[in-house]
């Protein structure tokens, strides 16, 4: 496989990369980043009248995005990779679960081939999610696999932090176990949706001072803390800029207190600003010996890797 499309698509986002593969490592030649995640692709088919599959549909909208550059031209058909959002219930084509363990070579992660048609002329590789008997998770798994492209402990933890946040627990080469924390998704929620949203403001920078005081009060109970915030904000007059970080360093806190007395390596695989917040917090949390922190390039890729790992097993063992 000497190029392939990399499809990274959420609920919210979708990612096209256009790669190049050489031996073990990858070039990205293309990229197409937009809000037209599987969400928005799937309320806009709910609305579709005119006859078509949902897989018809989604292949249809993400057509204009497989863009090759000026300098490639190929005359056979490029595959297509896809992980995230589009094998589940709001995806192209629903794959159920795979279970754990979960081998990190993804010899047992489940997928679905879809071969190309004159109106899709693209073989496609569908990648599914894994899940706990109380957890799920659709796309994180893939980036798991990209991430031992780099060759790390074999017993350890990795955090993916973001919107749902992943703690994902590997041991001799299996992932065993994962926790899921909604991160994220409770900051936008409470800084945006509840009484405190006329108390927050994005500052340009994470405020480090106010960032460790949320870190502090996250040892308390969460539902009377978040509501301090707005009381700061009455009766002292707190700036909104330093109650963002409160927030943000109350709630990375609270995600992060169970990590104070587990003893093995742990891996943060996270972007700027988010990794700065999540390696402040180690430092304060007494975690900090114990972490070793991804660079940014190598979390950036590791969708791509792990989708080329899954490929290549494929189609490899086809020819």
């Amino acid at each position: 496989m000497k190029y392939f499309f990399s499809v990274d698509w959420g609920t919210s986002s979708l990612r096209v990369r256009f790669v190049g593969v050489q031996d073990n490592s990858i070039v990205i030649l293309h990229e197409t980043t937009n809000q037209q995640g599987c969400g928005y692709v799937y309320e806009a088919f709910k609305n579709e009248k005119e006859a078509c599959s949902r897989e018809e549909y989604f292949l249809q909208h993400l057509r204009p995005y497989l863009i090759l550059p000026p300098s490639i031209s190929m005359e056979e058909s490029i595959p297509v990779v896809i992980s995230g959002m589009a094998s589940s219930s709001i995806g192209m084509r629903e794959i159920s679960y795979s279970t754990l363990p979960f081998a990190l070579d993804g010899n047992n992660l489940r997928y679905e081939r879809i071969p190309s048609t004159p109106a899709f002329d693209h073989d496609v590789l569908l990648l599914s999610g894994v899940c706990s008997t109380n957890d799920v998770m659709r796309g994180e798994e893939v980036q798991l696999l990209g991430l031992q492209q780099h060759g790390h402990s074999s017993e350890a933890l990795y955090i993916l932090p973001g919107t749902h946040s992943k703690h994902i627990w590997v041991k001799d080469n299996n992932a065993i176990a994962f926790k899921t924390y909604i991160t994220g998704e409770m900051f936008q929620v409470l800084s945006t949706h509840s009484l405190l949203k006329n108390s927050i403001t994005k500052p340009s920078s994470i405020d480090q001072e106010a960032f460790r005081t949320g870190l502090k009060l996250s040892g308390g109970n969460i539902l009377h803390d978040v509501f301090t915030i707005r009381a700061s904000k009455l009766l002292q007059n707190t700036e909104n800029s330093a109650n963002y970080s409160l927030l943000s360093g109350l709630l990375i806190g609270t995600e992060l207190r169970d990590l104070t007395h587990l003893d093995i390596p742990i891996y943060l695989c996270a972007h700027g600003n988010l990794s700065d917040s999540y390696a402040l917090a180690f430092q304060e949390l007494s975690i900090k010996n114990r972490c070793t922190i991804i660079p940014s390039q190598h979390v950036d890729e590791s969708v791509i890797y792990g989708q080329k790992t899954m490929a290549e097993r494929i189609w490899n063992d086809l020819a």
